[in-house]
């Protein structure tokens, strides 16, 4: 009996030194290069803006344009989020343009109190305008009042690096 105690004790110690952590060790790195990184942006300003838009009957319509991109910057849209309200049983196809045009993929979200459908999307883009540029919300049905508030944020920020 004294000889298999001593062999299954042998046998645990052995296991627990084998399950042991490595010793830590320090690693030094030597000759690595000087990375400069260029045209970094610059924190610039914060941008937000709401741009509404309607249409009453069929056809499309644009609404009115949104502030212009100052001389020397340049606005970078990374958030538009809208909502639509058509009549039940109607919809409506909502973009907002500057040198392109961006179409809003709207989902059904609720019937209102006025029994109106309604739509809402949000999508996270990088969109850039140049200085001088404007956004546009444009609106597109094929009957009754329908109506789209746009939401743009994003940042202002010099158009040189």
């Amino acid at each position: 009996m004294r000889i298999v105690t001593s062999s299954l004790a042998a046998a645990l110690l052995a296991s627990a030194s084998a399950n042991a952590a490595p010793p830590v060790q320090s690693v030094n790195v030597v000759n690595t290069p000087t990375v400069n990184v260029a045209n970094l942006p610059g924190g610039g300003t914060l941008y937000q803006e709401v741009l509404g838009v309607s249409i009453n009957g069929s056809g499309g319509v644009p609404g009115a344009p949104g502030s212009v991109v100052p001389a020397g910057k340049r606005r970078i849209i990374t958030t538009i989020s809208a909502r639509v309200a058509c009549p039940s049983g109607q919809g409506a196809l909502v973009q907002v343009f500057a040198n392109v045009g961006i179409f809003l993929p709207m989902q059904f979200a609720y019937t209102d109190g006025l029994g109106r459908a309604t739509y809402a999307m949000s999508g996270q883009y990088n969109f850039i305008m140049p200085a001088g540029s404007q956004m546009t919300p444009i609106i597109e049905s094929h009957g009754g009042l329908c109506q789209a508030d746009i939401f743009l944020s994003g940042v202002e920020m010099s158009d040189q690096p």
